[in-house]
């Protein structure tokens, strides 16, 4: 079973648990309402490998996300993302929303290890990216993660948030 087919056949409440190796995505995972992703090591024994050409992770707008809603569930179970560069738009990794989207509820990303990631022609987030033209309602959790040799590879504009770019409604901690 894949990554993509364990979100696929996941319902509110399931935990998706990886164990340690090298996965490639074959596409944008998009997540689901109430799934928590985790590996069973940890960022250091379980590497998610984007797709050529594109993100690892998509929270999709027009969904409510409960506070059952994660990556990396607790200390020590995330994952390392690495390789996400899409074709176009902000989040070489991860986005929450999408032009004029709406999402909503309690989002979690947490223990994890983002390296390597780029938005190219974007103006922000080489690794997670919160979209300003997205309504965020409620929260966005990015806590006990680390970020290296994230970019950006906009050549007009001002570049912001080589790591993370969130700019709208709801909070961050």
């Amino acid at each position: 079973t894949t990554i993509e087919d364990a979100m696929a056949a996941a319902v509110d409440g399931d935990i998706i648990a990886v164990s340690p190796g090298d996965y490639t995505l074959s596409d944008v995972l998009t997540f689901k309402n109430g799934v928590r992703l985790r590996s069973t090591l940890g960022p250091d024994d379980t590497f998610i490998y984007a797709a050529t050409g594109k993100r690892h992770i998509s929270f999709a707008g027009g969904t409510t996300y409960n506070t059952n809603t994660r990556i990396g569930l607790d200390r020590g179970f995330g994952f390392t993302f690495s390789g996400g560069a899409p074709t176009s738009g902000l989040g070489g990794s991860i986005t929450v929303g999408a032009s004029g989207s709406n999402v909503s509820g309690s989002i979690r990303i947490a223990n994890c290890i983002f390296d390597n990631n780029t938005a190219p022609n974007a103006t922000g987030g080489g690794a997670i990216a919160v979209y300003s033209a997205a309504t965020i309602a409620d929260s966005v959790a990015i806590f006990d993660n680390e970020f290296s040799n994230n970019v950006l590879t906009n050549t007009s504009g001002t570049p912001l948030g080589g790591a993370i770019y969130f700019n709208g409604g709801g909070t961050l901690s």
